[in-house]
């Protein structure tokens, strides 16, 4: 029915991958408004009826652990980029290969980031 060709392919990739960041962005935003809606409605329904207004459950301070993120995405793209490195250059010469050293590069970029964090959370 339809053929889609490898150009084709590489083309909408990018373009599907924007849309859906785009749309996860638009959800959230979407799905924090409609909270904070239900949370005024309910501060005016309480203040209508004379109640005293609902306090906003206390929250715990969450502890930022921006170790566990950059080490995640750090091996992430690490892996991606050697994947990227060993199959381009299998098919095509190691020196169309050596391309995948920018986000090799990049990874390694945040494994050291999630070091320094890792040292300055202690």
């Amino acid at each position: 029915m339809f053929d889609v060709g490898p150009e084709t392919l590489a083309v909408l990739i990018p373009i599907i991958a924007v849309f859906g960041g785009i749309t996860i962005a638009i959800v959230g935003i979407i799905y924090r408004g409609r909270e904070e809606e239900l949370k005024r409605k309910e501060r005016i329904v309480a203040m209508e009826k004379g109640l005293p207004i609902p306090e906003e459950p206390p929250t715990a301070p969450r502890k930022s652990n921006h170790f566990l993120a950059l080490l995640g995405w750090g091996l992430v793209i690490s892996f991606i980029s050697l994947g990227i490195i060993i199959s381009v250059s299998v098919y095509s010469g190691i020196e169309n290969g050596l391309f995948g050293l920018i986000p090799l590069g990049m990874g390694a970029g945040l494994l050291a980031a999630a070091s320094v964090a890792r040292k300055n959370s202690n």
